[in-house]
């Protein structure tokens, strides 16, 4: 299944994908289609508990190359299970890339927050800092003191920002995270809307 990383060009026509995935699901076509939505809730759910905000573009990807695989005449015996882990495959591809977009956009930050070159000639660039634009300070400041060290020093910086703040860890992490799922979730819809989103 690692093959499905790569998401090769699909062989068959969509149609064909959906038509072979449905016939697997059920030879009745409206019991098919009911454990299809079954299955497609599952999945929602899957992405939804990993707090994907593409849940449902996510769970028609993975129901996708499920059905390509089916296709091309991958013997499968367990449906749902490798429905699962095909999904867990997507998620792991969606979070690289948002960690792709987000260490870009750390990485750009901690210059902008000295200066912003006015020449940079790459959109993604700009997306991200448009979304940093639109944090507050202290939530821009928090972030590349939470993402700003490596290996103990990171540990040690957050700990110290945690007492600095009077919160704990775990209060802490889900404040960063917060803050970062608004990042990521504002880069995405920017890069995809500017057609350079990496896929």
């Amino acid at each position: 299944m690692a093959d499905l990383l790569d998401d090769p060009q699909q062989p068959a026509a969509a149609g064909d994908v959906l038509r072979v995935l449905l016939a697997r699901l059920g030879t009745d076509a409206d019991r098919a289609a009911e454990a299809y939505e079954r299955l497609r809730e599952k999945l929602i759910r899957f992405f939804l508990a990993r707090s994907n905000a593409e849940a449902e573009e996510l769970a028609d990807q993975t129901l996708d190359r499920l059905g390509r695989r089916l296709a091309e005449g991958e013997a499968v015996q367990d449906l749902g299970g490798y429905a699962h882990g095909v999904a867990r495959l997507v998620a792991l591809e969606s979070t690289r890339r948002r960690q792709r977009h987000f260490d870009l956009l750390t990485r750009a930050a901690r210059s902008a927050e000295l200066a912003r070159p006015t020449n940079h000639s790459d959109p993604r660039f700009d997306c991200l800092h448009r979304c940093w634009d639109r944090l507050g300070a202290e939530e821009r400041r928090l972030l590349v003191e939470y993402y700003g060290d490596d290996g103990r020093a990171l540990q040690a910086a957050r700990r110290t920002l945690s007492q600095h703040l009077d919160i704990a860890p775990t209060a802490l992490r889900v404040r960063v995270f917060r803050i970062r799922r608004q990042v990521e979730e504002c880069a995405h819809h920017c890069l995809g809307a500017s057609g350079h989103m990496q896929r």
